[in-house]
């Protein structure tokens, strides 16, 4: 988390998407943080992830939306 005020010292005006580390969990600690978004990968939809896993997925994307509200 102190590596985007590290950025914005001397770029104030630039933003920034946290893609690496990112969960349903810890999605609005990177928005308090500073930064403009987050992408979502595996912790998402993982890897091995089928047509049966539908449901799981919106849940987890629902939790991810959740998190950008709730800062």
């Amino acid at each position: 988390m102190s590596y985007i005020k590290a950025l914005k010292g001397p770029f104030p005006q630039t933003d920034y998407v946290a893609v690496g580390g990112v969960t349903a969990e810890n999605a609005a600690q990177f928005y308090r943080a500073g930064f403009k978004g987050v992408a979502a990968g595996s912790s998402l939809v993982p890897g091995n992830a089928d047509r049966s896993d539908v449901d799981m997925i919106r849940e987890r994307a629902r939790r991810y939306l959740e998190a950008g509200y709730g800062i």
